[in-house]
């Protein structure tokens, strides 16, 4: 009898110090951005040592709520395609596909910092995401032929550019260069970063302005 109330114990101070844990792990706080649309709440978090960054958003009445690893405070800098040519190359109303593409060795040249930097814009355009605004049927290409390229294809920005459906595509090419930047080469967005941070804070960049946000 003495020895099941030992035990008891332990598993109580166990569980508390469970508890504690992961109180300690995450905690949170908020603040209000004042956007391109709105002004919009955040709520902060700190995971595992990471910290998130979440906008509330509205759309049709109903909250979603995104991560991010930047605030848009952090992005102020970081060089945005003008607006109105941004506003051309999504608005057309024959959209329907998102070809998300990326050159092979870019995993292994951000230690698999681009899937971070894709993430939210799956949450944004994928029609299959509870988020997606845009409803888009959304595809994660390759620009050449190699291994992982399971899907024996190449997308690059000709795709958006010259293919004869090209106004059912949106084509946003994710690549490393000398600066962190989003620009337009005709109809294809490219999403350049100098490295895994970098290209991560112009994708969420983007992924701010698809939301009405910066």
């Amino acid at each position: 009898m003495k020895n099941n109330k030992i035990y008891l114990l332990i598993a109580i101070i166990g569980i508390a110090v469970i508890l504690f844990a992961l109180f300690k792990l995450t905690t949170s706080n908020e603040f209000t951005y004042s956007g391109r649309n709105s002004d919009y709440r955040f709520t902060v978090e700190q995971v595992s040592g990471i910290t998130i960054y979440r906008p509330h958003v509205f759309l049709a009445d109903k909250e979603n709520i995104y991560t991010f690893r930047n605030k848009p405070q952090d992005l102020d800098k970081l060089n945005l395609l003008d607006e109105s040519n941004l506003s051309r190359i999504l608005s057309r109303k024959t959209l329907s596909r998102v070809f998300v593409t990326r050159d092979l060795n870019l995993s292994t040249l951000t230690n698999d910092g681009v899937s971070v930097a894709i993430a939210p814009l799956d949450d944004i355009l994928n029609v299959k995401r509870p988020t997606s605004v845009y409803k888009l049927q959304f595809d994660r290409e390759f620009t050449e032929f190699g291994y992982g390229n399971t899907k024996n294809r190449i997308i690059d920005c000709d795709t958006a550019n010259y293919n004869i459906e090209e106004n059912k595509y949106l084509v946003i090419y994710l690549k490393l260069g000398d600066e962190d930047k989003i620009y337009a080469q005709g109809k294809c967005i490219i999403v350049q970063g100098k490295d895994s941070e970098g290209l991560t804070k112009a994708s969420e960049k983007l992924a701010y302005y698809l939301l009405g946000i910066i």
